[in-house]
């Protein structure tokens, strides 16, 4: 299942009908940031621009996401120790091995939390 982050709806930010049905159809759930948190609604605006300024250099998004996730280095993520996304990702922890919170005496939303990354 793949996830889309959006701002919440408390600060003016609406979809439509179709939009919702449309991610149902692409089994996409929508995640809303938090209220109260601009500062995640600057990343986001952010990120989306930066994805929009980039697709013009790629014929499809799945192209993109994988040169983004698989070969663009990360500075910020590690100043010393330039990786891809994917790289660090792996590095820090394999899914397949954490134990989910909700198993573990934690709840569920801080597990979806800790893999929507």
């Amino acid at each position: 299942m793949a996830r889309v982050h959006a701002a919440p709806a408390e600060y003016g930010w609406g979809m439509s009908t179709e939009f919702e049905a449309d991610l149902l159809d692409r089994v996409i759930e929508l995640i809303n940031s938090r209220p109260y948190h601009p500062q995640i609604n600057c990343k986001l605006e952010r990120f989306h621009r930066s994805v929009e300024e980039e697709m013009e250099h790629w014929d499809t998004l799945s192209e993109y996401v994988t040169s983004y996730n698989e070969r663009r280095l990360r500075v910020s993520l590690d100043i010393n120790n330039h990786q891809t996304s994917l790289k660090v990702f792996s590095n820090k922890r394999s899914l397949e091995t954490i134990k989910p919170p909700h198993l573990n005496g934690g709840g569920r939303k801080q597990w979806d939390e800790m893999i929507s990354i």
